[in-house]
């Protein structure tokens, strides 16, 4: 047990976890179990829980921040899990509650619900590499609802098949960014 400063968690995951590039800051205090067969030379394995304090995430190639004040994550490297509650997780000053399961730190198996005043997200999902196949996403924000499945590698291939009911002016408040690509066009109302 002790006190974790959460930047040295990126070397560590490098080369064992299919995530896109992040930044993280913040500090955990973790429980670990460590189990070795130190006679046959193995990679141990690495057990636990930690609980978050006063965290900043940032996915560098979209500048998307998160942040929490508390949280946790149970973590288990020989069966490859992580199991993660956030109760509040800011969003461009909004809050939400935030959890989920991960599977396979190779080919990450994600089952995650996030909810919020105005949002209600429910994603079950695999990584495989570049492709990311959808068995299941489903949710609203606001007058906007969408009901999704299929396979997605934002380079070549994107194989979508549900319903997307889309209020533009919801847009706006879940990414700021993309305002002037809505109001330039003219585009309202709902499709």
């Amino acid at each position: 047990s002790g006190d974790f400063d959460l930047k040295q968690i990126a070397p560590l995951l490098s080369g064992e976890v299919s995530l896109p590039p992040y930044e993280v800051d913040g500090t955990t205090t973790l429980d670990l179990h460590v189990a070795s067969n130190l006679s046959e030379g193995g990679v141990p394995f690495i057990s636990g829980e930690a609980a978050l304090k006063n965290v900043q995430l940032r996915f560098t190639e979209n500048n998307f921040k998160l942040s929490t004040n508390q949280g946790s994550l149970k973590f288990d490297t020989k069966n490859e899990s992580l199991t993660w509650h956030l109760p509040i997780l800011e969003y461009l000053t909004q809050e939400y509650s935030f959890d989920g399961h991960l599977e396979n730190f190779k080919t990450p198996a994600i089952s995650t619900m996030i909810t919020g005043k105005d949002l209600k997200l429910h994603a079950d999902l695999v990584k495989d590499g570049e492709v990311i196949t959808l068995s299941a996403l489903k949710g609203q924000f606001k007058k906007s609802e969408v009901n999704l499945k299929g396979i997605c590698d934002f380079k070549k291939n994107l194989k979508l098949t549900g319903t997307i009911l889309l209020d533009f002016s919801n847009l706006k408040d879940l990414a700021p960014q993309w305002q002037e690509k809505i109001e330039t066009p003219g585009l309202s109302g709902a499709c």
